[in-house]
C-alpha cells in the first residue's frame, strides 16, 4: 500500500486542521440553530407579552368606563340629597308662613 503524504505525521496536520473545521463549521451551525430556535421563542414571548398589554389596557378601560359610570352616579345621589336637604331647608324656612297665608 502506498503511502500518501496525510499519513506522513509533518502532512497530517492538513487532514487534522480539515477535521477541525469541519468540527468548528458545525459547531457553527448548531449555534445558529439555537440562535433561532432562541428568536422564534422570544418572538412567542413578545407575542404574549402584547396580548397581556392588550388585556390589560382593555381592563384599564373597563374600569375607567366603569368609574366613570360610579362616578357619574355619585353625582347625581349628592344633587338629590342636596335638593332634599334644601327642599326640607325651604319648608322648614317658609313652611310656618306659607300654611299661614
Amino acid at each position: 500500500m502506498p503511502s500518501r503524504a496525510q499519513d506522513i505525521p509533518l502532512f497530517g496536520l492538513r487532514r487534522n486542521l480539515r477535521k477541525a473545521e469541519e468540527q468548528a463549521e458545525e459547531i457553527v451551525k448548531e449555534g445558529f440553530e439555537a440562535a433561532d430556535k432562541g428568536i422564534v421563542a422570544a418572538e412567542k414571548g413578545i407575542e404574549a407579552a402584547e396580548k397581556g398589554v392588550v388585556a390589560a389596557e382593555e381592563e384599564i378601560e373597563t374600569a375607567v368606563r366603569f368609574s366613570g359610570l360610579a362616578q357619574a352616579g355619585a353625582v347625581v345621589a349628592a344633587e338629590a340629597v342636596g335638593v332634599l336637604i334644601a327642599t326640607s331647608v325651604v319648608n322648614g324656612i317658609l313652611g310656618p308662613e306659607a300654611q299661614k297665608s
